[in-house]
């Protein structure tokens, strides 16, 4: 189940979300999408909510890019002292060609500027489509090479 809370929103669904059974199995996800880095200050309760869950219950919390104050705030903490925090930052596209070097790298290989980026123009950002590209590669040309021409179109 995704829930995507807007201005409104009633709180209480998450809770009776979590609480009702599946026909189709034992555990249960919850995605909660948060489109503000601060969640409206009339929902009171958020992390009690989460709380209760049953244990069965799975709850993703998405939500973008906090600032300092936004990682100190209460509710924020509330919900570290709840679960796992995994910060996932997006590469930006200027920044693809490094990114694809430096994976290039680990696998002792490298590439000339102009065919890192014709592998990031490629996948168009796509980092798994990035990471399979590379992977290929370790397995057409041995550790040590350099990749100096760009590789065909698919």
């Amino acid at each position: 189940m995704v829930l995507a809370p807007e201005r409104g929103f009633d709180w209480g669904e998450l809770a009776a979300s979590g609480a009702s059974r599946s026909l189709f199995g034992d555990k249960k996800l919850i995605e909660l999408r948060l489109a503000a880095s601060k969640p409206e200050p009339t929902a009171p309760g958020r992390s009690k909510r989460l709380r209760k869950a049953p244990p069965e219950t799975l709850t993703l919390v998405t939500l973008p890019r906090l600032d300092k104050a936004g990682q100190g705030s209460s509710w924020f903490r509330a919900l570290e002292r709840e679960g796992i925090v995994v910060n996932v930052y997006p590469v930006e596209r200027a920044r693809l060609p490094e990114w694809i070097a430096a994976r290039l790298a680990r696998q002792k290989q490298r590439a000339n500027p102009e065919s890192l980026q014709f592998l990031a123009d490629c996948v168009e950002g796509n980092l798994l489509a990035a990471h399979q590209e590379i992977q290929k590669l370790a397995l057409l040309l041995p550790p040590e090479s350099s990749t100096s021409t760009p590789c065909a179109r698919r």
